[in-house]
């Protein structure tokens, strides 16, 4: 189940960062939504402090996006922090994630091949 869900919070990752890129259609310069998404995204999911020992309006914040998914999960999941049906949750829960970030990305790609303008010739 661990390398279930290290697959899983993988392609959560792609997907996100390709969301982001995808934005590059209506942007110019994207380094500056790169660079938030980067610096949000690795707090939400747990790499300077454990989502666990966020406070409780926090938590819920981070619930609410699929960073937790990304690196939160796939530790809990490895070091026994959850077992059993809780595991199969959170592994269920990354299933969703990973069908929302892709229908997110599949959306703004659509969207974003009637916006493409080629610059420079």
């Amino acid at each position: 189940m661990g390398l279930l869900s290290i697959a899983l919070g993988v392609t959560i990752s792609f997907y996100c960062r390709f969301a982001v890129n995808v934005i590059g259609f209506w942007l110019l310069d994207t380094r500056g939504v790169r660079t938030f998404y980067a610096v949000t995204s690795s707090f939400l999911a747990g790499l300077y402090v454990p989502v666990g020992l966020f406070p409780d309006w926090l938590h819920t914040l981070a619930a609410a996006t699929p960073f937790p998914s990304i690196l939160q999960t796939p530790v809990d999941v490895l070091s026994g922090h959850v077992t059993g049906v809780d595991a199969w949750r959170a592994v269920g829960l990354q299933v969703v994630w990973v069908a929302v970030t892709c229908l997110a990305g599949r959306a703004l790609t659509t969207a974003g091949r009637t916006k493409l303008v080629v610059q420079g010739g």
